[in-house]
């Protein structure tokens, strides 16, 4: 039942940060910037952790957009919500050095949307023990 809601919300949020208009400087981007830090702790914990594996295809396009738009304040907030004592993942599975590789990951891909896609999409499998935290070397 939650599943239609959550891909719903997922697909409003991408094509919001997605679609070039004029109404994301006049109105959107300070709605975004002004829920930031919640907003991607919610979407990293969900990678980690809470999203369906049948919503992460949805979850990592978002994440994609939202960091592109956001920019830097979008990797401050990430390296905050991975460093967050409540994610959701223990140091034994996803330890600095991956959460290290992982911000190193995102920088690299820049616009490569597939190879991000797909980086995240290895993070998620690493959080959820599923894949070791090698997977994000090869970004």
């Amino acid at each position: 039942k939650e599943k239609d809601p959550l891909r719903a919300v997922l697909v409003f949020l991408d094509r919001v940060t997605s679609t070039p208009s004029p109404l994301w400087d006049q109105y959107a981007a300070a709605w975004f910037a002004s829920k930031g830090p919640h907003l991607f702790q919610g979407v990293m914990f969900a990678l980690a952790d809470t999203c369906p594996q049948e919503a992460l295809a949805r979850l990592s396009p978002l994440l994609f957009h939202l960091a592109a738009r956001m920019g830097a304040q979008a990797e401050q907030w990430i390296v905050a919500a991975l460093s967050s004592p409540q994610f959701p993942v223990p140091n034994t599975v996803l330890d600095d050095g991956a959460k290290q590789n992982f911000m190193q990951a995102m920088r690299n891909l820049g616009g490569a949307q597939r190879r991000f896609q797909a980086m995240t999409m290895d993070f998620a499998n690493i959080c959820r023990r599923q894949n070791t935290a090698d997977a994000l070397l090869a970004y």
